[in-house]
């Protein structure tokens, strides 16, 4: 069995960034907030590293890593590895 322990993440997300996360996964809309007209903000729990950092990987320069550090570092060793 596994165990499902709550990650708290926080991403910046670019508005290009923003509407491909409302269109793939329309339920995301609740954990987003506007910062202004070109970033948004994405506040949410997850499982894991593998569904959110291929999002974040996928999208280049679209998104920023607020926290948790661990995350940041995730994306750096799949960096590393490719």
């Amino acid at each position: 069995m596994q165990s499902f322990e709550p990650i708290a993440i926080q991403l910046k997300l670019s508005l290009v960034a923003y509407n491909l996360i409302v269109e793939e996964f329309p339920l995301s809309e609740k954990y987003l907030k506007k910062i202004d007209d070109n970033n948004y903000l994405l506040t949410t729990e997850v499982g894991n590293f593998l569904g959110v950092g291929r999002f974040v990987l996928g999208l280049p320069g679209e998104t920023e890593v607020i926290y948790p550090k661990a995350f940041r570092d995730y994306l750096n060793e799949k960096i590393i590895k490719n």
